[in-house]
């Protein structure tokens, strides 16, 4: 075949193809090289976008450690992760021994709720010489730490007593055993949730429960 070639072309034919060679070593380069640096500006962006959520982070945690941090202890109780029995049986305890009123009857019963969000539902009936003192046990009894609702209440006189039955529902949950990932953004409380946890802080806690500031400490699971 090279034969057939004229004497012009066959001085050509090596530098042809050391070009066409040539060509498509820059070519190939030229693809590797791009992809390359198109990786790095994707990282590139990527590590800002996660600077900028850790400079977010940080942020909204020096924002909240003079407001938020100190009161998680007491966002505990409100919400204790474990059955909160003895702590609403305290608080009637006491409250009635503060309002001079007689417990008659106590019961409990737990029920299993839905997102781990469980409740435990107490059956009071107590009495009391004047009215008023069981209208005061039942207004200090709605502002009890853990978080209770009141279910029903069933006022009776009879004889110059007094007596009122009430179901009060009181509820846990278990605490997370996760935490978002580190590159993830943090959201800042709404307006709600702080009203919310301004309504927490002024509940009464179980007489036995003593919160006091703790200074940091390592740990080395977040959630112990």
């Amino acid at each position: 075949m090279f034969r057939k070639l004229g004497p012009n072309l066959k001085i050509l034919l090596i530098p042809l193809l050391v070009i066409a060679v040539v060509a498509f070593l820059a070519i190939y380069l030229f693809k590797v090289g791009y992809a390359k640096v198109n990786k790095q500006i994707s990282d590139y962006k990527e590590n800002t976008v996660i600077l900028a959520n850790l400079k977010n982070k940080l942020s909204i945690i020096k924002e909240s450690k003079d407001t938020v941090l100190p009161n998680t202890d007491m966002t505990l109780v409100a919400l204790p992760a474990k059955n909160p029995v003895v702590l609403v049986f305290s608080q009637i305890k006491t409250i009635s021994k503060e309002k001079e009123i007689d417990v008659r009857e106590i019961s409990f019963s737990i029920e299993k709720g839905e997102k781990d969000v469980n409740s435990v539902t107490t059956k009071i009936s107590v009495s009391a010489d004047t009215l008023d003192s069981l209208l005061s046990f039942l207004t200090e009894i709605s502002k009890i730490a853990p978080v209770s609702v009141l279910k029903s209440a069933n006022l009776r006189s009879f004889q110059g007593e007094f007596s009122l039955g009430l179901e009060l529902i009181s509820y846990w949950s278990l605490l997370p055993t996760s935490i978002p990932a580190i590159t993830q953004p943090i959201v800042d409380l709404t307006q709600g949730e702080k009203e919310l946890l301004e309504k927490i802080l002024i509940l009464k806690t179980p007489s036995f429960v003593v919160l006091e500031p703790q200074l940091p400490s390592e740990r080395t699971q977040p959630f112990n």
